[in-house]
């Protein structure tokens, strides 16, 4: 089965990112440090929903409920419990929630009565939580010569770890108090019989014999939790102590906890209404190296595990709207962020094809020398859902020995011969990939990476060995290809792809590896990849949704590095590239808006000015205008007029702490202490922790009015 592919033009995610020159960075909000305690200063609901999950709540998910500090964050948390234990997310009834709640009440009901402590936290309401009503039961109470004991008969679950069919007691340990659970190994057979003294028990025969006489199936089940396991000593084994601890693990086993670190760290971005609905998801990234644009891609595909979608009846379609943000972190500053929209629409003869093998998301985006922590996160506005893939991407510098860059794998290639870039697309042909990296027999195995710095030598005569190493071989390399680097035509950064009919590997889990070898045949340098090759004949192939940038729209790579370079505080490199996009596309005008603010920032005021007053007859991006303005303008001694042009972009935005604290400096300059105390004041309300300003404003507290303003930074 192939996929679909679906794509848009141009790059609008890039023009969204900076439509304000000087937008805030995205950042991951940091768990809160004091939460409410075991349970303490909860709200009724909190403290209710504590008492009914506690058999399947996992260590890591109840330490985030603790933490969390208020009660709109708890319910979310609540309901994103509740959605990961879904059987069946793709209709609105929850099935899991519904079953364990309605066994909470039929404990709180049942289970308390003869006991110290909630009917939820004795044996049976425990046991009960987890495995629900068994099958059938044998009581023994009033029973001569036994304490008050009964049997459950349970069907089990193999998926979980448990017998086919097994069976529980539950006693009165010395005839009063609440029905524990019998354990085989730790309270023994003899503590079923009231009275031991006509016998001897520790001869097992002989307790066993005692309680046969009296209870037959109750003798069977004090030996043996599985039915036919008899011991022929008639001594317990400690299997049925572990049979215990599995049933009681069971309850949180298959869950897994990414959900939570996501909760925590993206509920300040992502909404409310999402943060419930995390969906995991399978992912790629592999940076490759441009060498005609002299820059780093990466590339990435995100494919949810689920995706929700509607119908709209005007249309007769269905669909749903995805909205991808891509941020790159160096350390804990962000450096560049867009947006994009992913709107998908399809007839109801595809809608089997879509629900069965998902929708994947692909994009490419160019990445600065360095390293980065990469965030993806992906948004379905049908089913509020939310997808996050995070990966650490290193670039490497451009000086050192030969290296290969990440691979990535595919199925197949598809023929695109358009001018223009898109993800996994090399040399006019594009990469079909999966972020599942499943092959079948039927499919060509295609890969492609890139050889970096790569001297004239050793593209003469080198080579890349590529093979494959498979599990179930005792991973010993099976040699797929042997690429000649000369054959293609020579670059220090020489990209290379291959393809292997995949019929000729064995089905297993395979690690590809890429020798980069000098003529004497010495590795040079190595990197790997791994994949699985199916034996189903017919793989899924997601939907796939991508952009296209056509190469009149390229220089908005150029942009992205300029950007990625000067949040990083590589000055020289930003410049760069900001010339370059001055020099080739001086009419673009937000890259011009934020070259001039890196040149104020450099002390280029002069030049600063220049730029923007090429735009002044322009509607667009007018703030941003007044602001560089007023910015070079107060730099370069002209306060009044620098005053004038501040108070413009006040008029458009007065919620900028640059122009109030520019505002401030030139109003002291020129002896209006009064309106510098105004706007320092107004800067602080917006950000307290403004050291400098609260410094300067002190200072203009101290002094007289008549007192001429005193030299500052």
């Amino acid at each position: 089965m192939t996929a679909t592919i679906r794509k848009t033009s141009g790059f609008p995610g890039f023009l969204f990112l900076f439509v304000l020159v000087f937008g805030g960075a995205w950042a991951a909000q940091a768990p809160a440090a004091q939460g409410a305690g075991e349970g303490q200063d909860l709200l009724l609901r909190h403290r209710e929903w504590l008492k009914i999950t506690d058999t399947f709540i996992l260590p890591a998910e109840k330490e985030a409920f603790l933490s969390l500090t208020n009660e709109r964050d708890r319910d979310m948390f609540m309901e994103a419990f509740w959605k990961q234990r879904d059987p069946r997310p793709d209709t609105p009834r929850n099935e899991f929630r519904e079953e364990i709640e309605k066994r909470f009440r039929f404990v709180m009901e049942n289970f308390g009565r003869l006991a110290l402590r909630e009917a939820w936290q004795t044996d049976q309401g425990r046991i009960y939580m987890i495995l629900g009503p068994p099958q059938s039961k044998d009581t023994y109470e009033g029973t001569s010569g036994l304490h008050p004991a009964t049997i459950w008969h349970y069907i089990g679950d193999p998926l979980k770890k448990l017998p086919q069919a097994f069976d529980l007691v539950f006693f009165q340990r010395g005839g009063g108090g609440e029905f524990r659970l019998y354990d085989p190994i730790s309270d023994g057979p003899a503590s079923l019989l009231v009275d031991t003294r006509q016998f001897n028990r520790n001869n097992p025969i002989e307790v066993f014999q005692k309680i046969k006489d009296i209870a037959p199936p109750l003798a069977r089940a004090a030996l043996t939790i599985v039915p036919n396991q008899m011991p022929s000593n008639y001594r317990p084994t400690p299997q049925n102590t572990m049979i215990i601890a599995d049933i009681f693990a069971s309850a949180k086993r298959g869950i897994s906890t990414a959900y939570v670190n996501h909760f925590l760290n993206y509920r300040g971005i992502v909404g409310p209404e999402y943060l419930a609905n995390f969906i995991e998801s399978d992912a790629s990234a592999s940076l490759v190296r441009d060498g005609g644009r002299g820059m780093t891609f990466l590339h990435f595909a995100i494919l949810p595990r689920h995706s929700s979608f509607d119908y709209d009846p005007s249309s007769d379609q269905y669909g749903c709207d995805f909205k991808l943000t891509v941020g790159l972190k160096s350390g804990e500053t962000t450096v560049f962020q867009y947006v994009r929209d992913y709107p998908f629409r399809f007839p109801a003869g595809q809608v089997e094809n879509v629900r069965k093998n998902g929708i994947a998301v692909q994009d490419i985006v160019p990445v600065a020398q360095g390293k980065f922590k990469l965030t993806v996160l992906l948004q379905n506005a049908v089913g509020k859902e939310f997808s996050l893939f995070e990966k650490s991407l290193d670039v490497p510098a451009e000086t050192g020995p030969a290296e290969l860059t990440e691979p990535f794998i595919g199925y197949g290639l598809q023929e695109a011969p358009e001018p223009d870039y898109a993800p996994y697309k090399l040399a006019g042909r594009r990469i079909l990939t999966d972020p599942r990296a499943t092959i079948n027999r039927a499919d060509t195995l295609v890969y492609g990476l890139s050889v970096l710095r790569l001297p004239p030598d050793l593209w003469a005569g080198g080579t890349v060995d590529v093979a494959a190493a498979g599990t179930m071989s005792g991973g010993k390399p099976v040699a797929l290809r042997t690429i000649k680097l000369s054959e293609t035509e020579y670059s220090p950064t020489l990209t290379i792809t291959g393809e292997t009919p995949a019929v000729d590997l064995r089905p297993d889990y395979y690690e590809l590896t890429f020798s980069l070898k000098n003529a004497a045949g010495r590795v040079l340098a190595a990197t790997e990849a791994n994949f699985i090759l199916s034996p189903v004949a017919e793989v899924p192939r997601a939907v796939i949704l991508h952009s296209t940038v056509p190469e009149s729209r390229a220089f908005l790579f150029d942009y992205g590095l300029a950007v990625q370079y000067d949040q990083s505080g590589d000055a020289a490199r930003a410049e760069e590239a900001y010339r370059k996009i001055q020099r080739d596309h001086p009419e673009f005008e937000e890259g011009m808006f934020r070259f001039a603010n890196f040149l104020v920032r450099a002390g280029n005021n002069t030049e600063a000015l220049e730029i923007v007053e090429l735009f002044a007859a322009s509607s667009n991006f007018r703030f941003d205008y007044f602001l560089i303005k007023g910015l070079a303008l107060e730099e370069k001694g002209a306060w009044e007029e620098a005053l004038a042009n501040l108070l413009e972009a006040r008029k458009l935005y007065g919620g900028d702490t640059r122009v109030l604290n520019a505002l401030g400096g030139c109003y002291y300059r020129t002896g209006k202490k009064a309106e510098a105390r105004e706007a320092l004041n107004a800067s602080l309300r917006l950000a307290s922790g403004q050291a400098e300003v609260r410094a300067l404003l002190e200072r203009i507290e101290k002094e007289r009015p008549e007192d001429p303003p005193t030299a500052f930074d």
